[in-house]
């Protein structure tokens, strides 16, 4: 298929050979291409003359038709498919430029990377002023990392880097063979769209193994040391959609370090802002597959995620001790994710705070969480976070664990088949553990250690290996009302409020027909402190141990 252009440097028509058929080819209406300028720049023609065989250098002719775009006040860049294009160094794609390489390859041929957003010499950039309204459109951009057998390139280097600029587009680009560094490294950047991309194959030359943390797509701040050339004015990301995408293996190389996140940040006042990560599958990642490190609302949705070396979903930021200062995740929605269990061990959604640096606003909801080695669902030093409707299956310890949190809310989930406790709430102030489904735990149903004020209402807990529910290790003041707990047949105790319970109130729990009149087997064992039981008549009771 081919469409014509009329008005070009040196090409009638565009090959459209490779596109995806529900996309189609146009010039965004954001670029303004300048008075009278039509724009398209065909790189193989006489004007140029790239010769696309894999074995030429073709940067000095793509470059040319670059600059020519960008000094006519914007254009089309056309590398037609079908060709390999070697370039030996970074390529500069800068303001009101599409580049439409469909079909085409391009491919690293040195120790360098092969695109920037921007030149050497644009030091001066600051917040968002650089480079603005940039396309790329499809293309193979393998940066050709050596696995000791193919490829030729050995220092650590980036497919893509941006920095300072405005309104980008990455569509339907295959980035390959990353040599230890980022497939995209977005710095101080904003209103930026990576859609139907496809991220695929990572190698890490240190000797060491320490570049195995890198980020398909890095979300970083200018900083020293981010590799821009503006300035380094602490900028961070914002209004970023990365949707629809691949991160993977390729053919001959394993797993990025991560697919999307960030591991830096510069200040108390600095996130990354409204960064979406929507839609997209996340395959063998060395470490963690998302990482929202200092980001501000965010939304992680509907991804699947699975053979990832750490969790799939991290929600953090930098620890006070550390950094010297405080920049905890704010607002983060993490929602309608299908995630399985990491090989290295951890969890596979996770939330880790720290006592002056807690995360605020953070809801999971929607999720699908199975095969975990460790806890489904982990929450860590959160205030008011929202853990609801989660299907966890087959846990090795628990289904979901909060810990240290403020006003935790774990509600509407479905948890089934943990080794440990199903659901834990350990030295959390407030909150509620309601109505949940919880069948077939390693361990407690539901367990409430330490903390206070926590209450445990409409659930149904069915078939416990250790206590239905069980208030341990100090609690006070739990409420334990309206649950189900059905023995099914293992349960050794319905109900548990163990001795260092204080104040604890167990009212309308309903265990009836659950046979706990077999051997082993206590409906009740109330010997806490001062608890306050519905049936006995409101006034303080010393502890029961009742068998039906």
């Amino acid at each position: 298929m081919k469409i014509q252009v009329t008005g070009g440097a040196g090409v009638s028509a565009i090959d459209v050979t490779g596109m995806q058929p529900y996309r189609t080819v146009q010039v965004d209406t954001a670029i303004n291409m300048g008075a009278g300028t039509t724009g398209v720049y065909d790189v193989t023609s006489g004007r140029y003359g790239a010769r696309g065989n894999g074995v030429a250098d073709d940067r000095a002719a793509i470059q040319a038709a670059l600059d020519e775009a960008y000094a006519a006040g914007g254009g089309i860049v056309y590398l037609p498919p079908g060709r390999t294009y070697g370039v030996s160094d970074y390529l500069n794609i800068l303001s009101n430029t599409t580049v439409l390489a469909h079909g085409a390859t391009i491919k690293g041929i040195a120790n360098r990377g092969l695109a920037k957003l921007y030149r050497e010499t644009d030091t001066t950039f600051t917040g968002y002023t650089g480079h603005s309204r940039i396309r790329i459109r499809g293309g193979i951009w393998d940066v050709n990392a050596s696995d000791g057998t193919t490829g030729t390139v050995t220092e650590i280097v980036d497919a893509f880097l941006m920095g300072h600029n405005n309104d980008v587009v990455f569509d339907q680009v295959t980035v390959r063979n990353v040599s230890g560094a980022h497939g995209i490294d977005m710095t101080a950047s904003q209103n930026v769209r990576v859609v139907g991309c496809r991220f695929e194959g990572f190698n890490d030359p240190t000797v060491d193994q320490s570049s195995s943390f890198r980020e398909a797509i890095q979300i970083d701040w200018a900083i020293p040391g981010s590799g821009i050339n503006g300035a380094f004015d602490n900028t961070g990301c914002r209004n970023v959609l990365i949707q629809d995408c691949y991160f993977g293996p390729s053919d001959r190389l394993g797993g990025f370090g991560r697919a999307v996140g960030s591991h830096t940040s510069v200040s108390a006042t600095a996130w990354a802002d409204n960064i979406q990560i929507i839609g997209n599958q996340i395959e063998a990642t060395l470490q963690e597959g998302i990482r929202a490190y200092a980001w501000r609302n965010a939304i992680i949705a509907d991804n699947v995620i699975s053979g990832n070396g750490a969790p799939g979903i991290i929600i953090t930021g930098p620890d006070p001790a550390v950094a010297g200062y405080a920049n905890a995740c704010q607002n983060i929605s993490v929602r309608g994710n299908t995630v399985a269990g990491p090989t290295g061990g951890s969890s596979p959604i996770r939330v880790v705070g720290f006592a002056t640096a807690r995360p605020t606003g953070v809801a999971i909801t929607g999720n699908t969480v199975t095969s975990s080695p460790s806890t489904g669902i982990y929450v860590s030093q959160a205030d008011t976070p929202q853990v609801g409707n989660n299907k966890v299956l087959a846990c090795t310890s628990s289904n979901i664990y909060a810990i240290s949190c403020t006003s935790p809310a774990i509600t509407g989930n479905h948890v089934s088949a943990a080794g440990g406790a199903s659901i834990g709430v350990d030295t959390c102030t407030g909150g509620h553990v309601a109505a949940n489904d919880v069948e077939n735990a390693g361990g407690h149903g539901i367990l409430v250690s330490g903390g206070s004020d926590v209450m445990v209402t409409g659930n149904r807990v069915y078939a416990a290996k250790g206590s239905g529910i069980r208030a341990t290790t100090s609690t006070t003041r739990a409420r334990i009302m309206g649950n189900t707990v059905i023995r099914g047949g293992q349960t050794p105790i319905g109900l548990d409020v163990t001795a260092s319970a204080t104040d604890c109130l167990i009212v309308g729990n309903d265990l009836t027909g659950g046979g706990w009149t077999a051997a082993g087997a206590t409906a009740f064992n109330l010997v806490g402190t001062r608890q306050m039981l519905d049936w006995s008549g409101g006034s303080t009771a010393p502890g029961l141990n009742l068998a039906n």
